[in-house]
């Protein structure tokens, strides 16, 4: 993992030889393994320091927030502090934070789905950091979100309605029901669904009736049953 540039999966099974053991122990692997680790934190100081998107620096700064994690309270601590004293957990998550909420604040909001957008950097920020008000903003564009999409799926359950389409009313009036739900029920999304779901189930059962009626008259009594 290491030499394919998998720096996490490489720590990931570092941490577990070292836990499998009662004490740090003082043979090659060990100090490979804190050679290895010194470089890896050299690596993601260096890229961190000099990347400049946003998405480039999240990639880094999430990896490096990941491995910190790993060999956090770890009884061999003392052997790592060259790298678990110089950063902290909620440091390092802080500053991933801080990118997601710069990302999050950079989408423009002018369709729905923007909304959307805004909101999931700003939930996935959260997860590491809870950051000025990250929390508030994940939660108000998740709110937008939700309310504009379940709008238009009403409205598009409501065109079907009106034209007959009952199958699709029905779906689309249950979708503006799953994506308000955490909200309540949107208008009378609920209801309408279920009248259009009675209303698709007779008129399948109708046209399937009147193939079976056509087969019975046919003595084809298998495809009529």
């Amino acid at each position: 993992a290491y030499e394919k540039g998998d720096y996490v999966t490489a720590v990931k099974y570092s941490t577990k030889y070292l836990d499998s053991k009662k004490t740090f122990p003082n043979n090659k692997e060990s100090k490979q393994i804190l050679e290895k680790l010194d470089t890896i934190v050299k690596y993601y100081e260096k890229n961190i320091e000099t990347a400049t998107a946003t998405d480039t620096k999240i990639k880094y700064m999430s990896e490096f927030w990941e491995i910190r994690t790993l060999v956090d309270k770890k009884p061999y601590n003392k052997n790592i502090e060259f790298f678990t004293g110089k950063y902290t957990v909620d440091e390092l998550g802080k500053n991933v934070a801080e990118q997601y909420y710069i990302k999050g604040d950079a989408v423009k909001a002018v369709k729905t789905d923007d909304y959307l957008s805004k909101a999931v950097a700003y939930e996935t920020g959260l997860t590491y950091y809870n950051y000025n008000d990250i929390k508030q903003k994940a939660q108000d564009y998740r709110y937008k979100y939700s309310d504009l999409k379940a709008g238009e799926y009403y409205a598009a359950g409501v065109s079907d309605e009106k034209n007959g389409r009952y199958r699709n009313a029905e779906q689309n009036f249950l979708a503006a029901y799953n994506v308000y739900k955490n909200y309540g029920s949107y208008k009378d999304s609920e209801k309408r669904y279920q009248i259009n779901n009675e209303r698709a189930d007779r008129e399948a059962a109708e046209k399937l009736y009147k193939k079976a009626k056509s087969h019975e008259t046919a003595k084809s009594y298998c495809d009529a049953a």
